[in-house]
């Protein structure tokens, strides 16, 4: 049989740790707002206080870190670089920067597409650029023949068997 003073300890214990929960809520809140101090009882429950810092390394002048102000714990790395203006695009439409600490590039499309045009007998709606000449499918656009189950597309025979 239960005696009932452990029940007693019991749901005093749970009270307890409910208050301890709803306090530790209320600094991380509070300190989220932007007042009160970072506890280092939240950083053991996994609520850090992240902040952002250039952390470079002779091998690797761009690493970016998140590191927690309160306990010094790595959140997250990765690379930060700090990306120069883009140059003129080249005959393929493409641009490229470079990071102005470690000369890694990064390469973008730019291509001008003339407005958008679909084949005479095909679904394929696509665009071609102005510059370079590539050619790019945006999407299809199916014909639907309503009367005609499972709804084929009177272009290009594509049917759909369930109406979409």
């Amino acid at each position: 049989m239960v005696d009932t003073w452990m029940i007693g300890a019991g749901v005093a214990a749970l009270l307890a740790a409910g208050t301890v929960a709803h306090v530790l809520d209320e600094r991380l809140q509070e300190r989220r707002r932007g007042g009160g101090s970072w506890s280092p009882a939240l950083c053991r429950l996994g609520q850090h206080n992240p902040a952002s810092r250039l952390a470079p390394t002779p091998d690797d002048p761009c690493r970016h870190e998140y590191r927690c102000r309160t306990c010094d714990r790595l959140i997250s790395a990765g690379p930060g670089h700090d990306w120069g203006e883009h140059r003129e695009k080249n005959e393929n439409c493409v641009r490229t920067a470079l990071c102005r600490r470690c000369d890694a590039e990064r390469t973008t499309d730019a291509h001008r597409y003339r407005p958008e045009e679909r084949a005479e007998g095909s679904c394929q709606v696509t665009g071609t650029c102005e510059d370079c000449g590539v050619v790019t499918a945006f999407r299809e656009e199916h014909d639907p023949d309503p009367g005609h189950w499972p709804n084929a597309c009177r272009r290009c025979g594509y049917w759909d068997d369930i109406g979409e």
